[in-house]
């Protein structure tokens, strides 16, 4: 069972919506929290969808990473949902970017949770508790935090590689 942080729904500054929709509908650009990074976006920084290119060499090489992800998803489809956010200027992916890259570069949907903060995505399902959203997992992240400004979920297990038990911080080590 996952860590979990909750504030009432009735304090938030956003909804959280769920749907399956194109990747195409999905900015090409990943919030970061930091606002100096990269381009700005509101009051967030940002770095491309596609990976830079020493990273995707390096990931590639040590353990086939974006290749066996594309596999896995072509095959298997998504096994849970990528994070984004929705503010004025689009929805943005925030947790799950690896997916989206295969989803836009293979022109796939996935199953999204959006933090909606501009109601741009009323037509998908609002889940209004933190069971609604770890119903949406076959498998549940490690973290899912709800608090008044923002969420968040993280430490969803990598199954395209051989020990699905590597998490992102490793990946990154």
């Amino acid at each position: 069972m996952p860590s979990l942080y909750l504030a009432p729904r009735m304090n938030r500054d956003y909804r959280i919506r769920f749907g399956v929709i194109p990747g195409g509908l999905i900015s090409d650009r990943v919030l970061v929290l930091n606002p100096n990074y990269g381009d700005p976006i509101g009051n967030y920084g940002s770095r491309p969808v596609k990976p830079e290119a020493s990273w995707f060499k390096k990931l590639e090489t040590k353990w086939q990473y974006y290749s066996r992800l594309e596999d896995s998803i072509l095959t298997e489809g998504f096994k849970n949902p990528i994070f984004c956010q929705a503010i004025d200027e689009g929805t943005f992916s925030r947790y799950g970017t690896s997916r989206l890259y295969i989803a836009q570069k293979n022109n796939l949907e996935l199953p999204v949770i959006i933090a909606d903060y501009v109601d741009s995505w009323e037509n998908l399902e609002e889940l209004k508790t933190a069971e609604d959203i770890l119903t949406k997992f076959q498998d549940p992240p490690n973290l899912l935090e709800l608090n008044k400004e923002d969420m968040r979920f993280d430490g969803c297990k990598h199954f395209h590689l051989d020990d699905d038990t590597i998490t992102h911080m490793e990946l990154i080590a």
